[in-house]
């Protein structure tokens, strides 16, 4: 059984996107703990909201900062 601690996923796939990707996981056992994250090159204030409606709880703008992502790690440790 999979229980990821953290998920990133990018929200602009081709036939799936990551708000999909997102909505299909919440339904599968072993992943109502995971710490979801968008990773995206989307950084308007309007993607950040966009994401977090979409219930990830971090959006990361690529090239992701080691700082950042290192920082999600640690959310996803501590809870």
């Amino acid at each position: 059984q999979t229980n990821p601690d953290v998920l990133t996923l990018d929200v602009a796939m081709p036939k799936m996107d990551g708000y999909a990707v997102l909505a299909a996981l919440r339904t599968l056992p072993g992943f109502s703990n995971t710490l979801y994250a968008a990773m995206t090159g989307f950084g308007h204030a309007r993607d950040f909201a966009q994401t977090r409606s979409a219930g990830f709880e971090a959006h990361l703008v690529k090239p992701v900062e080691l700082k950042k992502f290192e920082a999600l790690l640690l959310r996803a440790q501590n809870r």
